[in-house]
């Protein structure tokens, strides 16, 4: 079944998207639009050396206020047209969160660490949301590598205050990790083991791939959504996924491919097959791989 036709034409025009966050940019030319990272002190690189041992970080203040905010509002206009937020990605400014990313992860990443297609936005109210995401690890083989430092992280960035009464983000040190590392497909009982990590608008947290996690439940009481991004990081000695990084600044067409990929991977955790997104999503795919045919029948 394919999506609407009148879903079709607006997610697929820079029109439509330069229309619900006229204070964004697509493709901008000439524009500073990259996050301004603030400064490394001397304790977050003290907590980066210690790190692995219980493997996850904070990071404070990666994007300003007045970036998440304009960040927040843009996912509030996405899902006031009743579309999912990780079309976020379709705007500069949610790449350029990345990029604050490298003075802040190159000393234990590398400086030339890949971001992979894997991004995911979400906008969770407490009101009518029940909680995030349910216990998981992003890789279920171990990403170390001999030294003992992961090669492949998750970076979650709070949009908004990330709060235990609007489901922030619970890990399992994986110092308290019964079945680390030689049981990783076993999930069993670690919720006694979970450490809730509220953190404030502009902050994130860095966790090795194999870091048992989940988003908390929430206070229906609480009337403060929580609204958070994602990216996955492969350092220099990363785990080979077969998965070549993402060479930025993508392409306005780029981004929807991304996009489309992520609702093929992630998209049955919120979303309905019935859903316009996970519809589009699946003619997305077809069309790849038609022109895909066709390319190799030329060749």
């Amino acid at each position: 079944m394919q999506p609407l036709p009148g879903f079709l034409r607006d997610i697929e025009s820079t029109s439509f998207w330069r229309t619900v966050a006229p204070w964004l940019h697509i493709e901008a030319q000439g524009n500073d639009n990259a996050a301004r990272p603030s400064p490394v002190d001397g304790a977050e690189v003290s907590r980066a050396e210690h790190w692995p041992a219980s493997g996850y970080l904070q990071i404070d203040a990666l994007l300003d206020r007045a970036k998440v905010y304009s960040l927040a509002r843009a996912v509030a206009e996405i899902r006031s047209r009743a579309i999912h937020p990780t079309f976020l990605y379709v705007y500069d400014e949610a790449w350029g969160a990345a990029d604050a990313l490298r003075p802040r992860l190159s000393s234990f990443l590398g400086a030339d660490f890949d971001i992979l297609p894997d991004v995911w936005a979400w906008h969770i109210d407490p009101r009518t949301d029940g909680g995030g995401w349910p216990i998981h690890r992003g890789v279920y083989q171990d990403v170390r590598d001999a030294a003992g430092t992961p090669g492949l992280v998750n970076v979650w960035i709070a949009v908004t205050d990330a709060t235990e009464r609007n489901a922030c983000i619970h890990v399992v040190p994986i110092s308290r990790d019964p079945h680390f590392p030689a049981d990783l497909t076993n999930l069993g009982a670690l919720d006694d083991f979970g450490l809730a990590l509220p953190i404030p608008a502009g902050s994130a947290l860095v966790w090795s791939a194999n870091v048992a996690h989940w988003g908390g439940t929430c206070d229906p009481t609480f009337g403060e959504p929580r609204v958070s991004m994602s990216f996955t990081l492969r350092g220099r000695r990363g785990l080979e996924t077969g998965t070549p990084g993402l060479r930025l600044p993508l392409s306005f067409r780029d981004r929807l491919d991304v996009i489309a990929d992520q609702f093929a991977t992630y998209g049955e955790r919120e979303l309905s097959a019935e859903r316009n997104e996970m519809r589009w999503a699946v003619m997305v795919s077809e069309m790849r791989m038609a022109a895909r045919l066709v390319a190799a029948s030329k060749g």
